[in-house]
């Protein structure tokens, strides 16, 4: 692409920055139907049963990670180190399942 052409595109574009939303304004609405509901509720229970399995994976974790092995991975990999240090104390801790 010629230098040219490039400071005309980003010419234009400054120019019409904004142009396309104040004449084409974008609206939001809120839907409800008894099948989104339905679909909200399993999506809810599919993600409290990820956060369960997540869980008693950190649990499983916690009785096979040995400290030896902890600590060779907290050295090559030391953003992990504090997950390990809290997976050595309290295996819930570890990770920040949210709600």
């Amino acid at each position: 692409i010629e230098l040219g052409l490039m400071s005309t595109c980003t010419l234009i574009a400054k120019e019409i920055k904004g142009i396309a939303f104040t004449h084409n304004p974008v609206t939001f609405r809120t839907a409800y139907s008894k099948d989104l509901r339905l679909r909200a509720r399993q999506f809810g229970t599919l993600m409290h049963g990820l956060q369960v399995v997540k869980i008693e994976m950190q649990r499983m974790a916690h009785d096979c990670v040995a400290p030896e092995i902890a600590s060779r991975v907290a050295l090559e990999y030391p953003q992990f180190s504090k997950i390990l240090e809290d997976l050595s104390t309290d295996p819930c801790l570890a990770f920040d399942l949210g709600d």
